[in-house]
């Protein structure tokens, strides 16, 4: 089954969706840092998982 790969756009924005969940649900306020690092680690995450993709198609 084939599942469509969401573009750098859409990675970005469920990372900041999921930051305000954090904010308002949870109670959690995040440092800048730590969103900069979560940001970071979902866009390097996304690079290399459209890296592999590529190796085996």
């Amino acid at each position: 089954m084939n599942t469509l790969k969401p573009d750098a756009t859409q990675v970005i924005d469920a990372v900041m969706a999921t930051v305000e969940i954090l904010r308002s649900v949870c109670g959690i306020d995040l440092k800048e840092a730590q969103i900069d690092a979560l940001l970071c680690s979902s866009y390097r995450e996304y690079i290399s998982s459209s890296a592999s993709s590529s190796d085996t198609a």
